[in-house]
């Protein structure tokens, strides 16, 4: 669900310091809370709740920073790719290190709790569309959230993403012709 166009218009318009900066975290806050704990989910994050804690802890310092160019929604999820990117660094140094396996987030078990069916607006097509999410690698389940739920723009992928534009391109085709071999294999309609 989206806010409309006079929310997004005060959220995106550069900040001076203290200028209704409560009300527009407080709208950021609304607006993104569900959709950045998806995104983590969906990333394989075993702790999406304090990521997306933390994601806002970063939005928040840089409200002052950001100067309205381009969509808030691409600055926001930025910030939640890189914060996510980050912590697998340090997980992965934290594991190398001590040479345990068990601070590995288990892929099955956080994306299970992904499929938490606030993406899907009629509930007959939850299952199917959540077993197929299943089915996808990490890259691919987060390009498929972004594209289709979050209809976000080829080239605004590719910024939060960090990935090229053609490559997002060519992995949204493959995509939906999986979906289609899906839907197929399983008498979807």
């Amino acid at each position: 669900m989206h806010i409309e166009d006079e929310k997004i218009a005060i959220i995106g318009k550069p900040f001076e310091p203290c200028q209704d900066a409560g009300e527009r975290f407080f709208l950021l806050w609304r607006t993104y809370y569900a959709r950045l704990l998806t995104f983590c989910r969906l990333s394989g994050s075993s702790d999406a709740e304090d990521d997306v804690q933390e994601i806002f802890l970063k939005i928040f310092r840089g409200l002052p920073a950001y100067h309205g160019r381009g969509r808030i929604e691409s600055w926001v999820y930025q910030i939640a790719r890189n914060h996510l990117v980050d912590r697998h660094r340090r997980v992965k140094l934290t594991t190398e290190s001590a040479g345990d396996m068990q601070s590995v987030p288990d892929p099955h078990e956080s994306v299970s709790r992904a499929n938490d069916r606030s993406w899907c607006s009629r509930e007959a097509d939850c299952e199917p569309i959540g077993r197929f999410l299943q089915s996808l690698n990490f890259t691919d389940r987060k390009i498929s959230y972004l594209r289709m739920y979050e209809r976000m723009r080829y080239r605004e992928i590719s910024a939060v993403l960090a990935i090229p534009v053609g490559t997002i391109k060519y992995r949204v085709s493959v995509i939906r012709s999986q979906y289609r071999r899906f839907q197929e294999a399983y008498g979807e309609s």
